[in-house]
């Protein structure tokens, strides 16, 4: 992700990692790792009964509606177009 990051960043993309672990392993991890992007503590699982259990990755546009949903883990190139597509519906008049 943090490569997908680095990747949308300058186009005004956020990318946002949500975990039902606790806030400090967050930002263990984020440290360790280097992670430039924003990790969020779920530790309710309130996003996840909002939107899916597990390991799942949404593009969400500009408007806040679902572009894409991919399960299990993400391949970071088809995440990669599925931004770039969102985005073109944007900018598209």
């Amino acid at each position: 992700m943090q490569r997908l990051h680095e990747r949308v960043v300058p186009w005004g993309v956020q990318v946002l990692g949500v975990s039902s672990d606790r806030c400090e392993t967050h930002q263990r991890f984020a440290e360790e790792k280097g992670l430039g992007y924003t990790l969020v503590c779920d530790g309710n699982s309130v996003l996840q009964r909002h939107f899916a259990p597990g390991r799942v990755t949404y593009v969400i546009g500009q408007d806040g509606v679902v572009c894409s949903l991919m399960k299990g883990q993400p391949n970071l190139e088809i995440l990669y177009r599925a931004v770039c597509a969102a985005l073109k519906k944007v900018s598209s008049p």
